[in-house]
């Protein structure tokens, strides 16, 4: 898939970020529940692979991994914003429960 999301940029990188596809076309990047950025890119059927965190994908072996610490991830289906502004207020609460709060 390509993506003029693959461009867009941060100096930081804490919080709880989601990327989700609501058309065929239409992609968006929240923060924090909050919309970091769009991008547009043709939908393609997915690989037969598996999926890594923190770690790209490379014909089906895991390289060029991440040193980031991680405290929750998911996969499914594409969210609207109201939706990923519901995820993102859970997964705050997780973490202010715990003790972690990084937003």
């Amino acid at each position: 898939v390509s993506s003029t999301l693959e461009s867009t940029s941060s100096t930081n990188s804490s919080g709880f970020w989601v990327v989700t596809r609501s058309s065929d076309i239409l992609e968006t990047l929240y923060r924090n529940g909050s919309s970091f950025g769009t991008g547009s890119g043709a939908s393609n059927a997915p690989d037969n692979y598996n999926i890594y965190v923190f770690a790209e994908n490379q014909d089906g072996t895991a390289g060029a991994f991440s040193a980031h610490q991680l405290s929750a991830a998911y996969i499914g289906g594409g969210l609207n914003s109201t939706e990923v502004g519901n995820l993102s207020t859970r997964i705050k609460t997780y973490m202010t429960a715990y003790g972690v709060n990084v937003y």
